[in-house]
């Protein structure tokens, strides 16, 4: 993501911190030379800058407003809602796990360790397609079982596809749970 991509369409305050400063030095030149068209002007662009920002959603804020869905359905424990973020084309390279599959197994997990505390860290694209997306993110998690309490950061490599118009998750991978460094699901601790 560049300066200039995150400035126009993704950062609405750093937009209007901008457009003030500039407004506000087109109502010093205005108020200096009695000549209001450039500030008209400049008024006229600045809205229609804010218009386009909200019109447009970069892969990034998707991600972002999927991955906060995600998230409350971790911290509620409710799996349906995350079922419902997956696409049908949902499948596990590593494992073969299909949608069905790989709920169970979250199933298992959320019934087992409860997720009281999960805050998004980072998230960053990583590669970009037309129709498909990778992002990584990362979270600092808090968790506990009957026989233990975690908290660490984890880091997940979630992979975003075009879906009946709409973008759906096809895939997820943990890449990093902090002190235990894990590659994939087959080397995550297996729910009790």
């Amino acid at each position: 993501m560049t300066f200039i991509t995150w400035l126009f369409y993704e950062s609405t305050p750093a937009l209007a911190g901008l457009l003030f400063v500039v407004l506000f030095v087109l109502l010093v030149y205005w108020r200096r030379t009695l000549r209001r068209g450039p500030f008209q002007i400049g008024a006229i662009v600045a809205i229609a800058l804010l218009i386009v920002q909200a019109l447009v959603v970069t892969k990034p804020e998707r991600a972002g407003r999927i991955m906060k869905r995600v998230e409350a359905a971790v911290l509620s424990s409710n799996s349906a809602a995350l079922a419902d973020e997956l696409s049908e084309r949902f499948l596990i390279s590593e494992t073969g796990w299909r949608r069905a599959e790989f709920m169970e197994v979250v199933r298992r997990y959320l019934s087992w360790m409860d997720v009281y505390g999960l805050r998004r860290r980072k998230l960053e694209i990583v590669e970009v397609e037309p129709e498909r997306f990778q992002i990584y993110v990362s979270y600092l998690v808090d968790a506990r079982t009957k026989d233990f309490a975690w908290k660490g950061l984890s880091r997940w490599l979630i992979t975003f596809a075009l879906d009946d118009d709409d973008w759906r998750i096809v895939e997820i991978e943990p890449n990093d749970m902090g002190q235990f460094p894990v590659r994939g699901w087959r080397a995550l601790p297996p729910p009790r």
